[in-house]
């Protein structure tokens, strides 16, 4: 298996884009990664919410034999 560093992977992200807009996705990944500013926080909040509602996803779907809603929790 590859494995690519945090950079290579900042490189591969905006491969060929245009200049002017790789530099501002660079520029919104670093803000990101290094929580500057309000907008930051907010969205790597919503990552790991995101990734603690997909550890334990409520089953929505119905039980085909009886109709009756499924209550299992899925891990």
């Amino acid at each position: 298996m590859l494995r690519v560093g945090e950079e290579d992977m900042r490189l591969l992200q905006v491969a060929g884009m245009p200049e002017l807009l790789a530099e501002a996705v660079r520029d919104l990944v670093a803000e990101y990664e290094a929580k500057e500013s309000p907008e930051a926080i907010c969205a790597r909040d919503a990552d790991k919410l995101e990734c603690m509602i997909q550890g334990i996803v409520p089953c929505i779907e119905f039980n085909s034999t009886n109709g009756t809603p499924c209550t299992k929790i899925h891990r």
